[in-house]
């Protein structure tokens, strides 16, 4: 997925992005996320939504990536299972 794509719906600049603990941070779960605590959460809802929307496209025009996403998803049912 590439955000480069949605640079309308990114925090504004005033926002503490830089003062994020990770770099990589999707504004999800993630501790220590300092976007997700001042960004308005209806911004942020639809920040998510278009992110998933644009997932859904790449998928869908490059088999590959679908190909890619669906062993993922495979892998983690089977790793939960493992012992230790």
């Amino acid at each position: 997925m590439t955000p480069r794509l949605l640079p309308s719906t990114r925090p504004s600049r005033k926002s503490p992005r830089s003062s994020a603990a990770n770099r990589d941070c999707r504004h999800e779960e993630e501790p220590g996320c300092a976007v997700r605590d001042h960004v308005d959460p209806a911004r942020l809802a639809s920040y998510r939504k278009l992110r998933r929307e644009q997932a859904y496209a790449e998928r869908k025009d490059y088999p590959a990536a679908a190909r890619a996403e669906k062993e993922r998803w495979k892998k983690i049912p089977k790793a939960m299972r493992k012992p230790g």
